[in-house]
């Protein structure tokens, strides 16, 4: 219980810091500190001043990424179209080994459609590989070069059994905390009989000894005081249980994908040939994939729609997007990031993003 609060005072006090910084202007990461008193990178000065006398030219850009939505508002108009694909009609046009590579390639997808998402950790697939070799193995008669092996075989098992276990009590400890918070402010609730949630009415129950009473009283007395959403026990019950999903999620992403040596989704949805480097026509052409926040984003912060009045300004006026999908929820594999480069390359991109 003692851990459970300690998080739910650190969410609290979360939201209370957030709810009382000051908002920062539109445009700000593109303003000039000199002129506006943002630290932004001064793009708009550099427009209105270095270049408003010079005719630019079309860069394509690819975003080497998790995924981009290419019908996203901001983004729709200036993706990079492949001139030489006829898009939907099943055929590799242009013969560069990709079929229907409009917008441009996923390379953690299937020929069926379906996509990778989560991924283990690389140290937990080389862990996977080397078990084989060393779980059982007589250290007496190793060799040398196999010793040395056979000792980071050693501090990865321990590294990885560590962090498994933090993350098993991790995912516990939020799947408790949510249970906690439902059964507060359910006691709440029926402590309130249909009474609005307002300063008065919560400061006027008493808690006693009854700790769900007493936490629901310190979430929404928080609440208020900062001016949420407490129009109704279900929307305040709403927001939390979103906040705290995040941390689940967070933790069960790592107790099922990343430090799961038994998990490999590239085998069952890709089915290439992994260790064959000239093996590389592989994946669909779903850029965007699962899940496609990152690169969407820094998407946008390369090229959005700067005169559109939507969403925020890209840095760049004059870019394509090339989308290349090769990085999951985990580590990304090499053989991936080497053909997402060279796809961007043989395909006109003239510069590349990788932030992974």
């Amino acid at each position: 219980m003692n851990k459970n609060l300690k998080f739910l005072c650190g969410l609290m006090l979360a939201g209370s810091t957030l709810m009382a910084q000051t908002k920062a202007p539109d445009n700000w990461f593109n303003l000039d500190a000199s002129e506006s008193g943002t630290n932004g990178v001064s793009t708009e000065k550099v427009y209105n001043e270095l270049l408003k006398t010079r005719k630019g030219q079309t860069v394509v850009v690819a975003v080497i990424d998790g995924g981009v939505d290419p019908q996203h508002e901001d983004l729709k108009d200036i993706m990079w179209h492949n001139p030489r694909e006829i898009p939907n009609n099943g055929i590799d046009d242009d013969k560069n080994g990709y079929i229907d590579d409009i917008y441009g390639w996923n390379f953690l997808g299937g020929k069926d459609g379906r996509n990778v998402h989560h991924e283990s950790l690389e140290m937990t697939r080389v862990y996977a590989r080397l078990k084989t070799k060393y779980e059982n193995a007589d250290v007496a008669k190793l060799s040398k070069k196999d010793k040395i092996e056979y000792d980071n075989f050693k501090t990865m098992k321990k590294t990885i059994e560590d962090n498994l276990t933090e993350a098993q009590e991790g995912l516990a400890e939020m799947e408790g905390t949510k249970t906690m918070i439902v059964t507060a402010l359910d006691a709440m609730d029926a402590a309130l009989a249909g009474k609005t949630i307002s300063k008065e009415n919560v400061g006027a129950v008493n808690a006693g000894t009854n700790q769900s009473l007493v936490i629901a009283k310190n979430i929404l007395s928080k609440r208020i005081a900062i001016g949420g959403d407490v129009t109704s026990m279900k929307a305040v019950k709403d927001d939390l249980m979103e906040q705290i999903q995040e941390g689940v999620d967070y933790y069960e992403s790592k107790v099922k994908y990343q430090y799961n040596t038994d998990y490999n989704p590239r085998a069952d949805i890709i089915k290439d040939n992994y260790n064959d480097s000239n093996d590389r026509n592989y994946g669909n052409a779903d850029v965007k994939g699962p899940e496609a926040d990152h690169g969407t984003h820094v998407a946008g912060i390369i090229g959005a729609i700067r005169d559109n009045n939507k969403g925020m300004k890209g840095v760049a006026d004059n870019v394509r997007i090339m989308a290349v999908r090769c990085v999951p929820d985990g580590d990304e594999r090499d053989k991936d990031v080497a053909n997402a480069i060279r796809y961007a390359v043989d395909n006109g991109a003239q510069v590349i993003n990788m932030s992974f």
